[in-house]
């Protein structure tokens, strides 16, 4: 996202080759601003259940301001793990 910012255009998968410590780099240098953070333990769930529904939308993006995914979101802000959920 941030070379399409910077450069106009995203990086292809075969472009980007030097990892997280080599992208943070760069996108620090374009300015912007990275945090490390940690996943929280519900995370590979997560990930799960957000495939199912780039699935069930024909391994396309869903649109993030539709509905499917705005009700994704709110169930899973449901749970502790994140810090803007329930405690």
């Amino acid at each position: 996202m941030a070379h399409e910012w910077d450069q106009g255009r995203a990086l292809a998968p075969d472009e980007v080759s030097g990892g997280k410590v080599h992208a943070a780099a760069w996108q620090k240098r374009v300015g912007c601003q990275v945090k490390a953070i940690k996943n929280p333990d519900g995370a590979p769930g997560e990930i799960i259940l957000a495939c199912l529904l780039v699935m069930e939308n024909g391994w396309k993006e869903p649109d993030a301001e539709g509905g499917d995914v705005v009700e994704l979101s709110a169930f899973l802000r449901l749970f502790p793990i994140h810090a803007d959920g329930p405690q």
